[in-house]
């Protein structure tokens, strides 16, 4: 995979931007709030997915004006194609000149992985951060996945809304309903996201292991929402006096999680800074191998703003597992880059390169 151009209008704080990549390493550098970041974010909603940053697609218009434009151009082994992503109050996207009825429906077309420092504290965060880690690569590997997300969540918020007003006529029969249809979604999450797991495992303790050259053993364990072996409609029907009392569903796989341990212990509450970001590190390196193999086209990689806070020993590792792809790299300081890997190098500045 491999972006040949970038084409920004009004987005965030780039009013017109044009950019051509190398199919090697691109470094990005510039002071803060100069549009780095940006940058990045505009390729990665060419991915389908909503922003890393967690805000509102209106934000992303330039202030003062009406209308946001993304135009990406790609190529994918032997095939090509173009992104358009147009941002008012909300995203709305095409794909060679086609009307999609739904950004997600780029999911699968153009995939990228971006590395953090929200990425490097996955670790740290609640559990919500680690089922979007989950699912987003779940939808790059097997796009129809999104829907099945979609499917559910819909169900969800149907059941919420039925538990805050009890009042409504006909209530008991019609969550009978909601709950039963919900069965088959949550049975393919539940697969879906242990196998995965099954897989992120493999690849991220092979990839940590080296990084600790072997004195160090990283697992990861999935658990999910649902208890094994239970029918989950049966569960909500118990649940429902208390699930009402609450205002909200409390079981079901949007509880999932997964925990990763160092040596038996636990990451999050015992391991060191460079222990986290080491396991981190593990995990989005084995989400590119993963995208890789299940799809046969290697995903962009981003990295934003996350090299100066990796020591030299780290940076080379990562440098050597994710060559032989397309990279951007964000940055101020340039300093604590290898320059040996760079192809490209641009400076940004009030959102103009």
């Amino acid at each position: 995979m491999k972006v040949e151009e970038l084409n920004l209008r009004n987005f965030r704080n780039i009013e017109a931007l044009s950019f051509r990549p190398v199919g090697g390493v691109n470094l990005i550098t510039g002071d803060n709030a100069q549009g780095k970041t940006n940058l990045m974010e505009a390729v990665w909603l060419c991915t389908g997915c909503k922003s890393f940053r967690n805000t509102s697609d209106r934000e992303m218009v330039r202030f003062g004006q009406k209308q946001a434009k993304i135009d990406l151009a790609y190529t994918d082994r032997k095939n090509s194609g173009q992104i358009e992503i147009e941002i008012e109050k909300n995203r709305k996207a095409s794909l060679d000149a086609s009307p999609l009825p739904s950004p997600s429906k780029l999911i699968g077309e153009f995939t990228a992985v971006v590395f953090s420092p929200k990425q490097l504290n996955l670790i740290q965060k609640g559990p919500e951060e680690r089922r979007h880690f989950l699912d987003t690569t779940l939808c790059f590997i097997k796009p129809a996945y999104a829907s099945v997300i979609s499917n559910y969540r819909k169900l969800l918020v149907h059941r919420n809304i039925l538990l805050r007003n009890p009042q409504n006529f006909g209530q008991e029969e019609l969550l009978d309903v909601i709950e039963e249809s919900m069965d088959p979604w949550v049975r393919i999450m539940i697969q879906q996201r242990g196998k995965y797991i099954e897989k992120i495992q493999e690849y991220a303790s092979e990839f940590y292991a080296e990084m600790t050259e072997n004195t160090e053993k990283l697992t990861i364990r999935y658990c999910p929402g649902v208890p094994e072996n239970e029918i989950f409609h049966e569960i909500l029907a118990k649940r429902r006096k208390t699930d009402r009392e609450n205002g909200y569903t409390g079981k079901g796989p949007q509880r999932d999680d997964f925990q990763m341990e160092i040596n038996g212990h636990s990451v999050a509450r015992y391991g060191s800074q460079g222990q986290q970001r080491s396991a981190a590190i593990a995990l989005k390196l084995a989400e590119a191998e993963i995208i890789t193999k299940r799809t046969g086209s290697s995903p962009v990689i981003l990295l934003d703003d996350v090299m100066s806070e990796l020591d030299a020993k780290r940076q080379k590792f990562i440098f050597e597992s994710i060559k032989d792809r397309q990279i951007f790299i964000t940055c101020c300081d340039d300093s604590a880059i290898d320059r040996a890997k760079v192809e490209k190098r641009v400076v940004i500045r009030g959102g103009k390169i």
